[in-house]
């Protein structure tokens, strides 16, 4: 009678897990981006659905239409919670250890990097180089938000050029995070110079051009002041970033929209490595949270064809990250 009780709650057990296993989520995804590989969720046309997709693109993601679909979980946090975390001042002065310094320089420090602040100043725009504090806060705008920043010149190169690298990283309305196992470096236009006074700034500060956009670790590596090769340790960059991320659920307060009962959101976290390897936090974008390659007007088919290769690869890979976090688990 005991084997038999055993036997049918082995079956049962099994039946619950295998059925777990094949559910699929409700999903509604708005949007052009980074969907979901195709068979992953059951797609629907409306709410109210189990997981609610919006890809966080500029034209949408401040869209407020959407916000009130009928939902168990969203991908977006309330935007106004998270600006002490988005807002490069809020997050240089919460997070001092992990930046580059932006207050209490003496007059002979420099070079300083001048950084408009705002959604128009992205891809090199905004930026101006002084060689010292005192020089940057007088050209500072009155009229406009700005921070200004250590340029760190002594940094790890790859393939001869600034990167930074971007990584994603998964914030719940319970506070859980994780980062992303996997990033992509971001690569400069062209060849980097150290020697800053007159050039112009985005030939070697901007690191947003997706043509030279690859894995983490790969690529031939130096550093910058000495031309030495140094191997880029992708475990301890991860160790190091891990330290970083753990500071920032606490600087804000994670906060769903109305007709959502769970949510989290994933950001883009821009890291920069120095010649010492050390991993320096830049700042963390929530406009495009995660979306490694995009398409220009213009671009040949070539291009286009490598980069939809690319981002299959990461959907694979970013989806079957999110899935294991906690409020997946919850559903």
């Amino acid at each position: 009678m005991f084997l038999l009780i055993l036997l049918v709650l082995l079956i049962l057990v099994a039946a619950t897990t295998y059925g777990a296993r094949e559910r699929k989520f409700t999903a509604l995804y708005v949007g052009e981006g980074l969907e979901p590989p195709a068979g992953l969720f059951a797609m629907k046309t409306s709410g109210p659905v189990d997981i609610f997709l919006f890809h966080q693109s500029k034209n949408l993601r401040f869209d407020s239409r959407y916000f009130d679909t009928p939902c168990r979980v969203m991908n977006l946090l309330q935007r106004r919670c998270h600006t002490p975390i988005t807002d490069k001042k809020k997050l240089a002065e919460s997070m001092g250890k992990f930046m580059p310094k932006r207050s209490g320089f003496a007059a002979s420090d420099g070079p300083v990097i001048l950084k408009r602040v705002g959604g128009k100043y992205c891809h090199g725009r905004g930026i101006e180089i002084f060689s010292t504090y005192a020089e940057a806060e007088h050209a500072a705008p009155i009229d406009e938000p700005w921070v200004i920043e250590e340029l760190i010149q002594n940094i790890l190169l790859c393939e001869g050029r600034k990167f930074h690298v971007r990584a994603y990283l998964y914030i719940d309305d319970k506070r859980n995070w994780a980062l992303c196992d996997y990033a992509d470096l971001i690569l400069a236009d062209v060849k980097y110079s150290a020697a800053v006074t007159g050039a112009d700034p985005k030939i070697f500060i901007s690191t947003n051009n997706s043509d030279y956009c690859r894995e983490l670790g790969s690529g031939k590596f130096t550093r910058a002041f000495s031309g030495e090769a140094s191997p880029f340790d992708a475990t301890d960059f991860f160790r190091q970033a891990n330290v970083i991320c753990e500071k920032l659920p606490d600087l804000f307060e994670p906060t769903c929209y109305e007709n959502a009962e769970r949510c989290y959101e994933v950001f883009g976290c821009d890291f920069l490595v120095t010649a010492e390897e050390r991993v320096v936090l830049l700042e963390i974008n929530d406009i495009v949270g995660y979306e490694p390659v995009a398409n220009k007007r213009g671009d040949p088919a070539w291009l286009r064809s490598m980069r939809k290769k690319k981002n299959d690869v990461f959907r694979q890979k970013f989806y079957a990250w999110l899935l294991q976090q906690p409020v997946f688990k919850w559903l």
